[in-house]
């Protein structure tokens, strides 16, 4: 489970670097912040 936990955080911080790549440091820590909050 732990693991599993581990992956997810890891492949949304990889896509959030990507997004991250094309858009402003403004717009991935709200894109950031609300998948954090969707998971929870």
């Amino acid at each position: 489970e732990v693991g599993d936990f581990f992956r997810r955080e890891v492949k949304i911080w990889a896509v959030g670097l990507n997004f991250a790549t094309n858009n402003s440091v403004n717009d991935i820590l709200i894109y950031m912040f609300a998948i954090n909050f969707s998971i929870r």
